[in-house]
Order: C-alpha cells, then structure tokens, then sequence
C-alpha cells in the first residue's frame, strides 16, 4: 500500500482494523481463551490470512464474527497486513512480548467488585519499564474507568474507588480520563493525579485538554514549581489582588521651603507573581480548592506528622509481607510480576494474609505507645 493512498484514508483503515480486532477477541471469547494475546494471534492470521480468516468463518457460531472475517478473506493481503499494523500500533504490540502475554492471561481481581468490597490495586512500574508498559497501565486504567461508568453504584456498593496516577503524563495520552474526569463522582470514582510540570500535560492533551483536567478537579495543589509555564500557569489561577501604589514627588525652589506632593492610586497585581512563585519555599504548598480561595499551607511529611510519623517510626526494622503470587479464593491462575515481566509463584494467599495481619497489628501497637491523637474540636 503506497504511503500516500494510506495517508488518504487513515480513519478508514483504523475503522477496519477495529472491526476485525473486535471480531477476534469475540473469537478468542468463544474458544474460552479470552486473552488480547490470543486475540492478536487470532488477527495476525498466521502465513494465510485469507485460510485462517475462511477457517474460523466456518466454525464460529457467532453471525457477526463469520460475516467479519469473511469479508476480510476476500482484502487483499497487503490492506489486511495494514488493518493489522494500525491495531498493533495502537499498543497491542506490546502483546507480541511471550512474558507480556503470560502475565495478562488471567487476573486474580475484578474492577466491577471494588465499589462492594474494600480492597486496593497498586500498579507498580520500574521506571526503565515504564515506557514499554505505559499502555497496558492505560488499559487496566480504562477497563477500572469503564467498569465503574456502567452503571452507578446500588446500595451494596458503599465505597468510592479512588485512582492515584502517579507520574501521569509520563503514562500517555488518555482520553477517557480526559472525558470522564466531570462525570466520574456520580459513578462513585475519583481522580487523583499528580503530574510534574503543566507543559507535561499540554504536549499530551493541549491547553484545552489541560484546561479541562484542571477544571475537573475539586482541589489543586502545587509544590514549587521549576518551569516558567507551570509557574506563570499558577499565578494566573492565583488570581490578583488590590495594592495601594503611593507616588512622592518634590521641587525646590530658592529661597523658598521644600515642597512635596504625594499621590496615591489603587493598583491591580497578581497575589502571587510568576518570579515569587519560582521562589516559593520548599516545605509550603499552595492550594486552589474549587469554588474557594486560595490557601497557602504547609508541606505535610508523613515521617514527620504527629499521627502518622509515630507509625512509620514502629515499622522500621519490621519487613511487610509481600504477595507474590497467589491469593485467598483465586478463581484463576496466579498473576506474574508486571514490572519484572516473570511469571512468579508464592505462599499460599491465606498464609500471606495472616502474616501482614500479625505485623500490621504490632506495628500498630508498638504505635500506640507513641502516638498522640490529635485533639477534636
């Protein structure tokens, strides 16, 4: 396919790839072997696309699966071999890896049960991985987002689901974020962001998009920033205030005393300059809760906080137990490191959990010792 034809008719062609994609993971579902990795073999198609196509058209019962592939047996090779190469830049590339594959084929959790049943989800990525893995991160993302947007939480679902994205614009670009970030509390979700720099955000999602990520969150906070953008972005969301500027001129004229005449005039400056900003000190933050005024604060460190420095003080020398693999009531097979991409085994789950409760509850103890509870008003 000439470069020029498929630059024509780039939406055409993502169009077609997506159907066949879809057409292969109803395929892979049928097979009960409901892996992305199976369902790109399924759309790779092998050395003949047009045979392997023909083959699962007639054995499917699936209509929408048969007519698809079908179709896409009569495409020439080399427009078929183009579908494919706009799918798998798309991210599911990153699938072609064996370890990839092995650790996404099953999952020990279940996005639909987080709003019912207290649990938490870390994601955790080496940094010297994260730009090969940043979209399966994005996936897990939007599948959690649009698990909970299915429909809004019923009266066994008490809990709000919480998403801390760390490193966030490091992640790519991510459009259901972007579209959901107004609309997301009404599903009993919340977005925690935390991105370095605001050029961070308009490379990826532009001012407008930026824009709409700032006005989406309830609260803003900022620690000192290190980039003209980011800091004259905050003084503009600072707002301005009202100086009184007081003008002093004199004349003197001989023989005569001294004169002076004095003006004064009201003034508009920002509460906060860009420069001042830049030379914000280190342990303050500045806060910008919706729909309030501005708050200056102070830093909070956990290690140094009257409730939970006292915690951190009683772990130390106590290693917290880690699952590695496994887990109490799997219903299927153990789930590999993400980061290391290896497929690794553990204890037994009910074993692991009983050990992290043993040491959270001396932790907790040996904190109370300690520990002053801050008063109530």
């Amino acid at each position: 396919m000439p470069p020029e034809v498929f630059a024509t008719r780039p939406q055409s062609f993502f169009n077609a790839g997506k159907r066949l994609f879809i057409a292969s993971c109803l395929y892979a579902i049928e097979q009960r072997r409901p892996t992305l990795g199976f369902a790109g073999e399924i759309m790779a198609g092998g050395g003949d696309k047009k045979k392997s196509y023909t083959a699962i058209a007639e054995t499917t019962s699936i209509p929408i699966v048969s007519r698809t592939f079908l179709e896409m047996a009569d495409v020439p090779e080399k427009t078929l071999g183009a579908y494919v190469s706009v799918i798998q830049g798309s991210g599911l590339e990153l699938w072609n890896d064996p370890a990839v594959d092995r650790v996404t084929s099953a999952s020990d959790f279940d996005f639909s049960t987080f709003r019912r049943d207290p649990q938490s989800l870390y994601i955790v990525v080496q940094p010297e991985h994260l730009k090969t893995l940043a979209p399966l991160v994005r996936l897990l993302f939007a599948d959690a987002i649009a698990s909970l947007q299915r429909r809004e939480p019923g009266p066994d679902e008490p809990h709000a689901v919480m998403f801390l994205m760390d490193e966030f614009d490091q992640l790519g670009r991510q459009p259901l974020v972007l579209s959901s970030i107004k609309t997301i509390r009404s599903f009993g979700g919340r977005f925690f962001i935390i991105s370095q720099t605001i050029p961070g955000l308009d490379d990826l999602y532009g001012e407008t998009g930026r824009r709409s990520l700032q006005g989406g969150a309830g609260v803003q906070i900022y620690m000192t920033p290190q980039d003209d953008r980011t800091a004259e972005v905050l003084s503009n969301a600072l707002g301005r205030s009202t100086i009184t500027a007081v003008t002093e001129s004199q004349s003197r004229v001989r023989a005569l005393e001294d004169s002076a005449n004095v003006s004064r005039r009201s003034e508009e400056r920002p509460l906060i300059s860009a420069n001042e900003v830049l030379r914000f000190p280190l342990d303050e933050v500045l806060v910008l809760p919706e729909g309030q005024y501005p708050i200056r604060a102070r830093h909070i460190r956990y290690y140094e906080d009257r409730h939970f420095g006292p915690i951190d003080r009683a772990r130390k020398g106590k290693a917290l137990p880690t699952i590695q693999g496994g887990g109490a009531d799997r219903r299927l097979a153990p789930v590999g490191k993400l980061s290391g991409l290896t497929a690794s085994a553990g204890p037994a789950g009910t074993e692991v959990f009983v050990e992290a409760a043993r040491v959270f509850q001396e932790i907790a103890k040996s904190a109370r010792r300690t520990r002053k509870v801050p008063a109530r008003v």
